[in-house]
């Protein structure tokens, strides 16, 4: 993108769906959490005509700059769970116990003022 000779618009993305419900429950079930236990669905809060499906099209960025899309939406998650818990100075141990039981990830996300509500 920046090596184009003129500016442009590009989307970029993997052109697969997911909702967020499916990033919360991978998200939470990576640090052997259940996310039920700790999000709150504010039904005021949903979108009154939301659309059924949204899925995004790179098809510019591939066909002008020959990009595609190397990360699953798994490993992206996984990604971002490991960030955050490098922030929290949690992670996993030899004993393969679940990030939460090990490192109390719930308690040490509350100390720093993560809120979890959507």
């Amino acid at each position: 993108m920046l090596q184009e000779e003129a500016p442009d618009d590009y989307v970029i993305a993997t052109g697969m769906t997911n909702s967020v419900q499916d990033f919360v429950e991978m998200a939470f079930g990576l640090a052997g959490l259940d996310y039920q236990q700790y999000v709150v669905i504010d039904p005021q809060l949903h979108r009154p005509a939301e659309v059924d499906l949204l899925m995004i099209n790179s098809a510019k960025a591939s066909a002008k700059l020959g990009w595609t899309s190397n990360t699953t939406f798994a490993s992206l998650v996984r990604e971002m769970v490991a960030a955050d818990c490098g922030a929290l100075n949690v992670g996993p141990d030899s004993s393969n116990k679940s990030l939460a039981a090990s490192y109390g990830i719930a308690e040490r996300a509350a100390s720093h003022g993560v809120s979890t509500q959507i």
